[in-house]
């Protein structure tokens, strides 16, 4: 798996871009800019060593989330350590409906030719529980979900499908990176903060102890 990333990188680009150029003294003054970036935030190097470390021996699963306000972000899984999780946790399937998982499959990433061939596979499905929205969110095996779902479409008959249910305890050991770790800390923090207000609780005892470190 080949991530495009680089702060660095990006950083140095910018000054070629024709309607940047107007800019007097820009590579110098973003040289400036990104040793301060990089002076503040210690992270930003290991996020981009993680990504670079990544290869092709990890199976990893991107997610879009999109938020009220139109824009959106993605989260990686490593879909090979949650399996490792799952083993060595020895965390049992659990039935779910078929047409009730498909409601959360992302259908834009499935491959018409490739659910011919996942529907036979009888793996169980991984399903995270997304603690933000508290949405159910299918990381492995949505072709195999498309595939029994068109079975549930010809028989006009729900089917059950095995799918490992995990909550926030067991995948956050399972993000791919520590950027989409920050990501997904940041959300979960926005939804908590919308939703004790709408509750009435926006109090800072009930903050310190719900709000998660980013």
């Amino acid at each position: 798996m080949t991530f495009d990333y680089s702060v660095d990188k990006w950083f140095k680009e910018i000054p070629k871009l024709k309607q940047m150029q107007w800019v007097p003294d820009l590579e110098d003054r973003l040289l400036e800019y990104f040793i301060r970036v990089k002076e503040e935030n210690k992270n930003l190097s290991e996020w981009q060593h993680e990504m670079k470390a990544s290869d092709d021996d990890i199976q990893a699963y991107s997610r879009r989330i999109d938020m009220p306000c139109g824009d959106f972000f993605h989260i990686n899984w490593n879909i090979t350590k949650l399996l490792q999780i799952i083993k060595t946790e020895k965390i049992k399937p659990e039935l779910l409906s078929t047409s009730f998982l498909m409601n959360f499959v992302d259908v834009k990433k499935l491959d018409p030719e490739y659910i011919q061939v996942a529907k036979h596979n009888k793996k169980p499905v991984i399903t995270l529980i997304y603690e933000p929205t508290q949405q159910p969110t299918p990381v492995d095996g949505n072709h195999r979900i498309a595939g029994h779902y068109e079975s549930v479409l010809l028989k006009k008959k729900d089917r059950p499908i095995r799918t490992f249910i995990l909550n926030e305890q067991v995948y956050k050991n399972a993000f791919l990176t520590g950027l989409d770790q920050a990501l997904y800390n940041i959300h979960r923090n926005l939804m908590t903060i919308h939703n004790l207000y709408n509750e009435n609780k926006m109090d800072i005892g009930i903050l310190e102890r719900e709000l998660v470190k980013v």
